[in-house]
C-alpha cells in the first residue's frame, strides 16, 4: 500500500501548545489523562492510498469552481479544506476496508469525507445530498468534491454565523468548517478551522498545488482558539503525566508504553531493527499507551518539525527500556531492539536528514552498549525477510529465528540505508562532485545543479553557494540529499555568464570537507555558464498519442503530447482541437501538464467515448507558445482511425468487481523492483460495479516485474479463448498472463503500446496443458518505458467468438532478442527470455567474467515464438553472461549471437 501524510498536524502542534502551558514537558503523557480521550480524534489516518497523479491536478481548479458555484461556497474554501485534509491526493481504499491497522476509521477522497459515529456521516450524507451513491463519492473525486460541498452548504445554513461578520465575508464560514472536519473536541476543530484559514491567508504554490492568497481576517478564530486551548489545558493540568523511569539513551524523552507491553526475557539484543511508523510522532507515542493495543517499540523518533511549537525533528522518545524486549516484530522480538521513525514508505521526504543524525547517534549508541556489530546483517528493517542474503545469513548464524514470520515492508526502498550506515558507522570519506558544468548555452528559465557522490548538509553547501553576478533565488534539493539545484527568482540574463562557487565550508553530515582531487585537503569547487543570447528557439511536438494515422485506437483512449520545452499554460488550454470525420469539434478535458526537466507533456481526452471505427483528426496548433513567447514550429496534425466495436462472447470468469481474492502485488514472491498498489474503483470500466487498478513506480533501471495474483486462480478453460480488457497507459512495458497448466507457464500477451481500454485475449491452445488457471496478470518492466503509471483490468472472459478484431493468432516475433534476466541481481535464481522468429537451434550459455563457459543451460532445437529458462546458479557471486547462439533451420540469415550482463549476489 502507498500512503501519503496530510499536511497539516493538528494533533501533534495543540498537544505541545497545551502541555507547554501546564509547564509539563510536552512528550510526557498520561495514558490516562482527559486528553486521551481526545486520540481517535487527533489520530490521523495512517493507510491512505493516493491515486492522484500530479498531471490531474491541473483540472482540480475547474472541479473546485463547479461545486462551488453549484453549492454557493467559495471554491476557495474548498481548496483550503481539501489543503489541510489530503494536500489535493485522492484517497481511496481496498474494498471493505474502512479502518487503518490502529482500527482508526478513514476518511474517503480528495475531501476527507467520513463515515464513522466518531467523525461522523459527512460521506453519506454528502452522497444523499448530490443524489450519488456513497461507493460513487469515495471512488470519483469530482463527485468527492461536489458532495462536500453540499455537506459543508448544509451545515453553513445551520450553524449560527460569527459575531459582527457578514454572509459575504469568507470568514462566514469558519464554524461550518470547524463541524465539517467531524472532531468533536472543540479545541482540536478549532485548531484546524484556523490552519485552513491560514492557508487561504497566505496561500501556496508548490507541488502542482496552486492556491493564492487572499485578504482573510483570522482574529476572531484565534480568539476562540485561545479560549479553546485554555480550557483544555486547564483539565489536562490536573491530569499530568509523572515520569517512571528515565532513558536509557540521554538524549531521549522518557514516557512509557502501556504498562506490561514487553517481555522482560529474551534471548539476547543482537539486532536493532528499523521501522517506519505510517503516521506521526505525538500520535505514534500515544497510541503505544493504549492498554488495549498488543504493540511497542523501544524509541520513536520525529521525522518533520511541522511549527515551531512541534518537537524538532529528530527528536526522540524512549518506551521500552531496553533491559526489556518490546513487541514490534512478532517471533523476532526476544532478540531484537526497535525504533519507529515518523513518515511514510512512499515519501521520503517525511525522513529529513536531522532525522537520519540523530537515529544514527542512537543507533550507535545501542551498538556499543550491547556490543552489536554495526553493519547491515544486523542493522535491519522491518521488511528484512525479504533479504534473501540476509535470510540465508540468519539460517546460518540464528538458526532459532523464523525469518518469515513477518510480513511488514517498511522502512521500503525510500530509506537511505547507504547514508544511514555511513552515519553509523561514522565513515569519514571525503565527499567529492560528481556532477559536470553546463558544456552549452544555458537557457534563462533553467536551474543550475550540483551533483555529489553522498548526501551533504543542507545548509552548510547552500551557505558555500555563490553566484556572480549575484541572483536572488531558492536551492531545490533531492529526495536522496545529493543533488542541490539553484533555482533563480527570475529568469537569468540573455548572453550572459555567470561564474558559480562552493567555498570549502561545504560540508557532509559528518563535517567532512569536499576533497576534489584526493590528496587529503579541503578543495573549494567553481564553474561558469554562458545564457542563451535570446530565446528564440520555438517548442516543438516530440511525441503524441494516437501515433500519425493510427489505427484501431480505442475510443476511450487518452491523448499524450510530449513537448520539446515547458508551455505557456494558456496558450496549451486554447491551441488543442480535435474534430470528427464531419469536421465537428469534439469535446475533450482540460489539458493538463507536467515538465519534467527541460521538457513537457501534455495530457488530455474525449469527454465522451469515441464512435467506433470512425476517422478523427487531433489537432495542436502553431498558436501554443513557450513561455518566451515563441510559437510552436508548426501546426500539428494527428489524424488517426479508431477500433470497432469489439465483442467476446463468452463467460466472465472474473469481473473485478470487488477485490475479494485479488491480492497486493506484493505479495507475490515474483514482485521485484516495484511499488506497486492495487485497488478496485468504480470508473474506468468495463461492466459490473468496478475494475481493478494497478498503480506501479519501477525503482531499477531494468529488471522489474509487477505481478498481480488472485487466490481463487480464476479458470481460463472453457472457450477457444481467454482475454482481459486492459486500459493501457502506453508505458512500453510488456504485458504477460501467467498460467497454472498445472505448473506456470508465462505467456506474453502485448506491448503496453495503447491507452484506454482495450481487450487482450491469447489462444488457450497456446498453453499447453490442461486444468489452466490464471497464476497472475503481469507487467514486466521494458527497456524505454516509463519509469511508473498504472493500468486498469476488468472482465476476465473466456470464450470462443471475438468479434471486431483481428483473428487472434500464437504471437510471433519478428526478430531474434535476448531480454535483460529478471531479477537481475538475482540469487540463486533467474529467469532469461528469448525471442526466436523461426524455428532455430539454440544454444544458451552462462559465461564468466574470463570468457570461460560455467554452463550451458540449453542446446537444442526450438519452435518460433517466445521461450524461457531457470538458471538455478551454483557457481560464487560475480558478474556474469548469457550468450544466446541461433541457427535459423530457413538458411536464410547467418547465425544470430546475442549476449546480456547478469549480476549474481549471494
Amino acid at each position: 500500500m502507498i500512503y501519503n501524510k496530510p499536511s497539516l498536524h493538528l494533533q501533534k502542534k495543540l498537544l505541545i501548545l497545551i502541555l507547554f502551558h501546564t509547564g509539563v514537558h510536552p512528550l510526557i503523557l498520561d495514558g490516562e489523562f482527559a486528553m486521551k480521550k481526545a486520540l481517535p480524534a487527533i489520530f490521523l489516518l495512517f493507510s491512505m492510498v493516493p491515486i492522484v497523479k500530479s498531471q490531474d491536478r491541473a483540472r482540480l481548479p475547474d472541479e473546485f469552481q463547479q461545486a462551488g458555484a453549484e453549492s454557493n461556497i467559495p471554491p476557495a474554501i474548498l481548496k483550503g479544506i481539501a489543503f489541510a485534509e489530503t494536500r489535493w491526493s485522492h484517497i481511496e481504499y481496498p474494498e471493505g476496508e474502512t479502518v487503518n491497522w490502529q482500527g482508526v476509521p478513514h476518511q474517503y477522497g480528495i475531501m476527507a469525507l467520513r463515515d464513522d459515529d466518531w467523525f461522523g456521516h459527512s460521506l453519506t450524507e454528502g452522497a444523499r445530498l448530490i443524489g450519488k451513491k456513497p461507493a460513487e463519492v469515495k471512488a470519483d473525486r469530482f463527485q468527492n468534491i461536489r458532495a462536500a460541498a453540499a455537506y459543508l452548504r448544509m451545515l453553513y445554513d445551520q450553524q449560527p454565523k460569527p459575531d459582527g461578520i457578514a454572509a459575504s465575508q469568507i470568514e462566514s464560514w469558519q464554524n461550518a468548517v470547524a463541524k465539517y472536519c467531524g472532531i468533536p473536541q472543540k479545541e482540536l476543530a478549532l485548531e484546524h478551522t484556523l490552519a485552513i484559514y491560514s492557508c487561504l491567508k497566505n496561500g501556496y504554490h508548490d507541488y502542482g498545488i496552486a492556491i493564492d492568497a487572499m485578504p482573510v481576517d483570522v482574529t476572531f478564530l484565534k480568539e476562540q482558539m485561545k479560549l479553546a486551548v485554555k480550557e483544555s489545558a486547564s483539565r489536562s493540568a490536573q491530569n499530568a503525566a509523572k515520569p517512571n523511569g528515565k532513558p536509557d539513551y540521554p538524549l531521549a524523552h522518557w514516557v512509557s508504553a502501556a504498562d506490561g507491553h514487553w517481555y522482560t526475557t529474551g534471548v539476547s539484543r543482537s539486532f536493532v531493527v528499523i521501522h517506519d511508523m505510517e503516521g506521526y510522532y505525538l500520535s505514534c507515542i500515544s497510541y503505544f499507551q493504549n492498554a488495549s493495543t498488543q504493540a511497542s517499540a523501544h524509541y520513536c523518533i520525529n521525522g518533520l518539525q511541522d511549527s515551531p511549537s512541534d518537537a524538532p525533528a529528530g527528536d526522540i522518545t524512549q518506551m521500552v527500556e531496553e533491559q526489556y524486549w518490546a513487541w514490534h516484530v512478532v517471533c523476532w522480538n526476544k532478540y531484537m531492539l526497535g525504533i519507529e521513525h515518523e513518515g511514510f514508505v512512499s515519501n521520503p521526504a517525511w525522513w529529513t536528514d536531522k532525522m537520519y543524525v540523530e537515529s544514527a547517534k542512537l543507533v550507535k549508541f545501542m551498538c556499543d552498549r550491547w556490543s552489536i556489530p554495526k553493519d547491515r546483517n544486523h542493522i535491519v528493517g522491518h521488511g528484512e525477510w525479504q533479504n534473501s542474503n540476509w535470510v540465508s545469513w540468519l539460517k546460518t548464524n540464528f538458526p532459532a529465528i523464523d525469518a518469515t514470520c513477518n510480513n511488514h515492508t517498511d522502512p521500503g526502498v525510500n530509506w537511505d540505508w547507504t547514508f544511514f550506515m555511513q552515519l553509523v558507522t561514522e565513515n569519514k570519506t571525503a565527499p567529492k562532485v560528481t556532477s559536470t558544468p553546463p558544456t552549452g548555452k544555458v537557457q534563462v528559465y533553467d536551474g543550475i545543479s550540483i551533483g555529489f557522490d553522498q548526501r551533504m548538509d543542507r545548509a552548510a553547501v547552500q551557505s558555500a553557494f555563490s553566484i556572480a553576478p549575484a541572483m536572488t533565488g531558492g536551492f531545490q534539493w533531492s529526495a536522496d540529499g545529493k543533488t542541490v539545484t539553484f533555482k533563480p527568482s527570475t529568469i537569468f540574463s540573455y548572453k550572459t555568464t555567470y561564474a558559480v562557487k562552493l567555498d570549502t565550508t561545504a560540508v557532509n553530515y559528518l563535517s567532512v570537507k569536499i576533497d576534489q582531487n584526493g590528496d587529503g585537503k579541503a578543495d573549494s569547487y567553481s564553474f561558469s555558464f554562458t545564457t542563451v543570447d535570446n530565446d528564440t528557439i520555438a517548442p516543438s511536438v516530440t511525441d503524441v498519442y494516437p501515433p500519425k494515422n493510427g489505427t484501431d485506437i480505442s475510443r476511450t483512449a487518452d491523448f499524450i503530447i510530449a513537448m520539446s520545452e515547458p508551455l505557456d499554460s494558456v496558450s496549451v488550454a486554447s491551441g488543442i482541437e480535435l474534430r470528427d470525420q464531419s469536421a465537428v469539434v469534439v469535446p475533450m478535458t482540460a489539458p493538463a501538464s507536467v515538465i519534467t526537466g527541460n521538457t513537457s507533456r501534455i495530457s488530455l481526452k474525449p469527454i465522451a467515448s469515441l464512435s467506433p471505427g470512425k476517422s478523427y483528426t487531433l489537432t495542436v496548433k502553431n498558436s501554443i507558445k513557450d513561455l518566451a513567447g515563441n510559437p510552436l514550429v508548426s501546426t500539428v496534425v494527428v489524424p488517426f482511425t479508431t477500433e470497432p466495436v469489439t465483442t467476446f462472447f463468452g463467460t466472465v470468469v472474473e469481473g473485478v468487481d470487488a477485490v475479494g481474492s485479488w491480492t497486493q502485488p506484493s505479495f507475490s514472491g515474483s514482485t521485484v523492483n516495484v511499488e506497486a498498489t492495487f485497488a478496485v474503483v468504480s470508473s474506468p470500466k468495463i461492466g459490473g460495479s468496478g475494475a481493478g487498478k494497478l498503480t506501479y513506480r519501477f525503482t531499477q533501471a531494468s529488471g522489474g516485474v509487477m505481478r498481480e495474483y488472485n487466490s481463487a486462480k480464476p479458470t481460463v478453460e472453457g472457450g477457444a479463448y481467454f482475454g482481459v480488457w486492459v486500459y493501457g497507459d502506453n508505458s512500453k512495458h510488456l504485458l504477460e498472463y501467467w498460467i497454472y497448466n498445472p505448473s506456470a507457464t508465462m505467456k506474453f500477451v502485448d506491448t503496453v503500446n495503447w491507452t484506454g481500454w482495450k481487450l487482450k485475449a491469447i489462444p488457450v491452445s497456446s498453453v499447453p496443458g490442461t486444468g489452466r488457471t490464471l497464476a497472475g496478470i503481469v507487467l514486466k518492466q521494458n527497456q524505454g518505458g516509463t519509469s511508473s503509471g498504472a493500468i486498469y483490468i476488468d472482465e476476465l472472459t473466456v470464450g470462443n467468438i471475438i468479434s471486431g478484431v483481428t483473428p487472434l493468432l500464437p504471437v510471433i516475433p519478428t526478430e531474434y532478442a535476448l531480454e535483460q534476466n529478471y531479477p537481475n541481481p538475482f540469487n540463486p535464481s533467474t529467469t532469461i527470455r528469448f525471442a526466436l522468429p523461426e524455428q532455430s537451434t539454440v544454444r544458451l550459455d552462462v559465461i564468466n567474467a574470463l570468457g570461460q563457459i560455467v554452463e550451458t543451460i540449453a542446446d537444442r532445437e526450438m519452435e518460433p515464438g517466445f521461450h524461457e529458462v531457470v538458471w538455478n546458479a551454483k557457481v560464487a557471486s560475480g558478474v556474469y553472461f548469457c550468450k544466446l547462439t541461433a541457427a535459423p533451420h530457413s538458411g536464410a540469415s547467418d547465425r544470430c549471437v546475442l549476449t546480456a550482463k547478469m549480476i549474481l549476489m549471494r
